[in-house]
Formats: structure tokens, sequence, C-alpha cells
């Protein structure tokens, strides 16, 4: 994030209102997460709640709607663009919990639709889910509550379980704790 200088924040004090009108509509225009965190901020039009069923059901369409000579692959580039909507939603409205809701949800979908492409020949995909355990286990841990952990402990040890029986051949799953 950049830091405003004095001079920077003094010049925008002196434009008038029609032009800091015009530079907001043109950015909230240009740049989605900007508009969605000015609507949430000052707006009040959508809530933090609305943001995170958008974002979930965003996170839906990219892991149903993926094509790809390879499925692996396909699911692969999925994950990350649904990886993508979570990490656009972190910035909006900076709420932890709901990324991390969020990140036990793709990580659901994933194991429960296309549990068998892992353990494949095509590592990526294997790789891709096993750092995003680790990040999401790094997520709440993060928050040094035990009532977090223990809320998401259950369904944590489940995804550990899955990947190290099917992918442990991998170095990314070999790392990963066995439980939570």
């Amino acid at each position: 994030m950049a830091k405003l200088s004095k001079d920077f924040k003094e010049s925008i004090k002196k434009l008038s209102e029609a032009e800091k009108e015009k530079i907001i509509f043109k950015f909230a225009t240009k740049h989605q997460a900007i508009y969605e965190q000015l609507s949430m901020l000052y707006l009040k039009e959508k809530a933090e709640e609305s943001f995170m069923e958008i974002t979930r059901q965003k996170i839906s369409d990219h892991l149903t709607y993926f094509e790809g000579k390879n499925e692996q692959q396909a699911l692969s580039k999925a994950i990350t663009l649904a990886i993508k909507e979570i990490t656009a939603l972190k910035k909006i409205t900076k709420n932890r919990t709901q990324e991390i809701e969020l990140s036990i949800f793709l990580l659901e979908t994933v194991f429960i639709k296309y549990g068998e492409y892992f353990g494949t020949n095509y590592r990526t995909l294997d790789t891709k889910v096993a750092n995003f355990i680790n990040k999401t286990i790094s997520l709440i841990y993060e928050h040094d509550e035990n009532e977090l952990i223990h809320d998401y402990k259950v369904s944590m040890d489940r995804f550990l379980e899955f990947i190290k029986r099917t992918s442990n051949f991998v170095d990314a799953v070999y790392a990963l704790p066995k439980y939570l």
C-alpha cells in the first residue's frame, strides 16, 4: 500500500467537490474492488455477509464450470481463480474469519466433488491444494483462539487425512502435519 506524502494530501484537500466526485467515479468504475469497498464502507449498500455469499457463489461457479484438455490442470486453474476471489474479499472486508470459512468451503468442495483427481501423475493439483491447506492452517493459528481451532479441527483433520492418504508422494503434502 502506498504511503501518501503531505504534498499529495494537501493537493487532494484543495480539489473541489466536483473534481473529487469525478475521481471517485472514475476509479469505482474501473476497479471492482474499489467499488465494493466504497459501497460497503460508505454507502452501506452491501453488508460483509452479502460479499461473502457473492464470493461463495463465485467460488462454486469457478469449480463447476472449468474446462481444459487435462481435467486436473483445469481444476488447478479453477482453484487458483477461487483463491483469488477469497483474496479479493479479504482485501475488501479485512475479516479473517470469513477468509477461513471460504477457504474451508473451497477445500470441502474440491475434496467432495473432485477427490478422484488426487494422487495422479499430475502433481500440480496436489501441490496447490497442499499449499492452500497449509495456508489455511496458518490462518487458523494466526487467530490464536482455541475456540476457532476447535471449530475447524474436524474438517481440517479430514482434509489432511485425505490428501495424505492419496498424495503423500508429493513433498508439499508430506510436509503437512498429520492433524490440526
